[in-house]
């Protein structure tokens, strides 16, 4: 059973690791923070919830001057939280039509002006290698960074 335990702890943190990059914030100018779920109309579930939480923390330890969160039913409810927790309301761009992944990148990438300068993409370690194959839009690089496990 310990074998079998050891084992599963081992393929589990090439997993997390195979999915992810160690940081990057430090390398980026605008974070990008897909919306996962909702629970009811304007309550967050657990997933955005956590996203928006770990976007604060970047927030506070980092240099950017605004942070981006997507998608249709999340990203509304997803700002209040971030206000209370220090981040500034004018600060928070609220893209509210995506319904997928490609449409996330899609309409940010509209959101964007030639001066946003590097975007890091803030999302959950199982979503980034779906969310790294959609194809850069405009001429802003992503750069992926996983916020962790829920």
């Amino acid at each position: 059973m310990i074998r079998i335990a050891r084992f599963a702890n081992a393929v589990w943190r090439y997993y997390v690791s195979a999915l992810s990059t160690h940081s990057g914030a430090e390398y980026g100018d605008t974070p990008i923070v897909p919306g996962q779920d909702t629970t009811q109309p304007d309550m967050l579930g657990s997933g955005s919830y956590w996203r928006s939480f770990y976007a604060v923390l970047v927030w506070c330890g980092s240099h950017f001057h605004r942070v981006i969160v997507t998608g249709r039913t999340a990203a509304p409810p997803m700002r209040d939280p971030m206000v209370n927790r220090g981040v500034p309301r004018d600060a928070i761009m609220v893209e509210d039509s995506a319904t997928s992944t490609r449409e996330n990148a899609q309409y940010v990438a509209r959101l964007l002006d030639r001066n946003t300068g590097r975007c890091v993409l803030l999302t959950s370690d199982y979503h980034m290698r779906r969310a790294a194959r959609i194809p850069k839009g405009g001429s802003n690089g992503e750069s992926p960074r996983h916020r962790g496990r829920v």
